[in-house]
């Protein structure tokens, strides 16, 4: 928890005083249905309550699962503007630094 913590203080450091949304991405090694249901509370429900509502403004967390998919890419959707951060497990982040490479 102090990492995703950690997360949250960093994204709300870098957004604009009139921005209220985070998007959080997650990638893991599992079906999306798994990874939304495992990292969906986190990122977004706890993040909202937790660090959300105590900064002007109010932050909403939002989270999306991220997909090899091209259309779904970690690489294409912060290119597009869809994230602004992106969570993944220590074990992945090969596979996604190859994603940028």
């Amino acid at each position: 928890i102090g990492t995703v913590i950690w997360l949250a203080v960093q994204c709300l450091l870098r957004a604009s005083a009139k921005e209220s949304t985070v998007r959080v991405g997650g990638w893991l090694p599992q079906s999306s249905s798994m990874i939304q249901q495992s990292l969906a509370p986190i990122f977004q429900d706890y993040l909202t309550e937790t660090v959300g509502n105590t900064v002007t403004p109010p932050t909403k967390f939002v989270f999306k699962v991220v997909d090899l998919d091209a259309s779904s890419s970690s690489r294409s959707m912060i290119s597009n503007g869809q994230l602004d951060v992106l969570y993944t497990v220590p074990g992945s982040i090969a596979c996604k630094c190859a994603e940028f490479s």
